[in-house]
This record gives C-alpha cells, sequence and structure tokens, in this order.
C-alpha cells in the first residue's frame, strides 16, 4: 500500500529517453505541417507529454482524434519517409500512453469542470477505482485546500497495468494480455501477468493504494460519497453492484460502454441517469477513434453484472 503523501517520482531512464524522442517527433511536425489546426494539435500534445514527465497536470490536452486521423490517413502522395515518421510517432504516442497508464486524457479545465460537479453535489471525498497511475486523483483533489473549496480523492488500483509498464519490455507482453479477452478465469491469460515490481511506486503521480475493486469499496464505501471511473474494465464495471445505493457514480467510458450501462429494460429500474449541462460540455480524448462519455448514475437496486 502506497504512503499517503507526497510521491516521489522519477521516471526510469527508459522512460525519460522515450518522452523526449515522442515531444521531439511532435515539434518536427509542427515545423513541416502547414494545416494550423494539426500544427495547434501537436504543439499541444507536445506540452501535455511534457507536464506528463514532470508528474504535473496538463493545461491542455490534445485531440487525439485529430492527431490520430493525421497519423494515419495515408497521403495521396506517396511519401515513404513521411510516412514512416508518422507510423514511429503513432506507435510512440501509444507507448508513452501505456508507460503512464495514461488513457483518458485530463487537463486543469476538465478537472476544475469535475471538482465543480461534485461540490453542487454536496460530495467532498470521492472513491477512485482503477486508478492507474493517478492522472485523474492528481488533477481532481484539493485535500488541502480551503473548506469551500475541498474536495479529497482516494486513489486505488490492483496495479494490474503497472505491473507491465514497469518494466522496458512489457509493452508487447501487455498487448497480447489485453487481447486474449477478459476472462479472469483464464490460466494461459494469467501467467502473462509478471509479478509485483518493487518499482511501481516510481510510476505513480499520486498516492495510489493497492487494491482491488471489492477490496476498496469495501474499506472505503462507509467514508467516501461518490464512486469514479475512467476508463474502466469489466471487472470494474461489475463493482458497481457494491456500491451503496443512493449515492453518486461517475463513470467516463466508452460511448459504447455508456449506451451498455444505460441499456434498456431492467436497467432503466437499476439506475437513476443524471444529467449535468457543465459535464456534457466536456470533450475526453482518449487513444479510442471517438471522445469518450461521461456517465452519472445513481443505484436504485441491487445491480447485476454488465459487460463492456
Amino acid at each position: 500500500m502506497a504512503i499517503q503523501g507526497q510521491c516521489e517520482y522519477q521516471p526510469l531512464n527508459y522512460m525519460i529517453n522515450e518522452f523526449n524522442e515522442v515531444v521531439q517527433m511532435c515539434r518536427d511536425f509542427v515545423v513541416k505541417k502547414d494545416d494550423l489546426n494539426i500544427v495547434q494539435e501537436f504543439h499541444t500534445l507536445a506540452e501535455e507529454l511534457v507536464s506528463l514527465s514532470q508528474k504535473s497536470t496538463p493545461r491542455k490536452s490534445a485531440n487525439r482524434l485529430l492527431i490520430n486521423h493525421y497519423l494515419l490517413k495515408e497521403s495521396n502522395e506517396f511519401n515513404l519517409d513521411l510516412q514512416t515518421k508518422k507510423t514511429k510517432l503513432h506507435e510512440g504516442i501509444k507507448r508513452i500512453q501505456f508507460r503512464c497508464c495514461y488513457y483518458g486524457g485530463i487537463d486543469q479545465h476538465i478537472a476544475a469542470v469535475f471538482r465543480g460537479f461534485f461540490l453542487r453535489n454536496g460530495i467532498r471525498t470521492v472513491l477512485e477505482l482503477g486508478s492507474g497511475a493517478g492522472w485523474w486523483a492528481l488533477a481532481m483533489d484539493k485535500s488541502h485546500s480551503f473548506p469551500f473549496d475541498r474536495l479529497s480523492v482516494t486513489a486505488t488500483d490492483s496495479f494490474e497495468h503497472l505491473n507491465f509498464s514497469s518494466r522496458k519490455d512489457g509493452y508487447e507482453p501487455f498487448n497480447k494480455y489485453t487481447s486474449m479477452g477478459v476472462n479472469s478465469t483464464d490460466e494461459s491469460r494469467k501467467s502473462i501477468i509478471p509479478p509485483p515490481f518493487a518499482r511501481i511506486p516510481e510510476l505513480c503521480v499520486f498516492p495510489v493504494e493497492m487494491f482491488e475493486a471489492k477490496a476498496a469499496i469495501d474499506k472505503y464505501a462507509d467514508s467516501h460519497q461518490a464512486l469514479f471511473m475512467c476508463c474502466p474494465t469489466t471487472a470494474y464495471v461489475n463493482s458497481l453492484a457494491l456500491w451503496p445505493r443512493g449515492r453518486i457514480i461517475v463513470v467516463i467510458t466508452t460511448i459504447k460502454g455508456k449506451q451498455n450501462m444505460i441499456g434498456s429494460g431492467p436497467n432503466e429500474s437499476i439506475f437513476e441517469f443524471i444529467e449535468d449541462d457543465q459535464l456534457n460540455k466536456l470533450s475526453i480524448y482518449s487513444q479510442l477513434s471517438e471522445p469518450l462519455a461521461i456517465c452519472v448514475i445513481k443505484t436504485k437496486k441491487a445491480v447485476k453484472k454488465l459487460h463492456d
């Protein structure tokens, strides 16, 4: 379990090299590209990556849909050198996301809107499941702020992802692991997970406690007013059944994942869905081909298992 308080964060040497290489590639594309929208997004992405390397919340997150569209789109005029560089940059961005466990882009504005939502609803304590390295908790937490603005976030994670990303050679095994499906009883899939690594705390940017979803809820449900998840796996989504009824749950997920949560028939009687004008205005980007969706709910009765 992580010690509460300020995290000591020193990226491993190979991570520093990966950051520097990708940031430089972003800046090179800014020089060569004349599309102002793309130029601005590469500027923003370079700044975002520099912030991540310094364990700080980015001022602004880049529109990765626009960037991925440009990097993956084949040029009308075939240019082998350009295509090679675009492919290399796209792969480099994916590796940084993997290393940092950073899939739902968070920035200072997005964090402020979420804090405002929680505070408007009288929420001062939030439990986050599947926190990864703690980026969202770092951005939203204001445990030491003035009382009127105070929001305390408790970050928890199984460290499954970080067991891979804390290793220099963890990228390919992780891709193999995620491609094998979500059957947690599959021993061949489990065998790919590396053993816990002592330097995992170095990858965390916020104090993250090592708990599976059920254990985290068992420990913190009585002392926390809301539950938060970003890009959850099926196992985390299924943990909604354990959260006390009537308390707010915020899930940032894919549009398909939100549709599955909302569903029809039985789900309509399970959840009370909450709309918030400020949250609805946000655009949150990930490595996926569409913006992420924000789902705010309260449980009205016991929840059956849900599937992404």
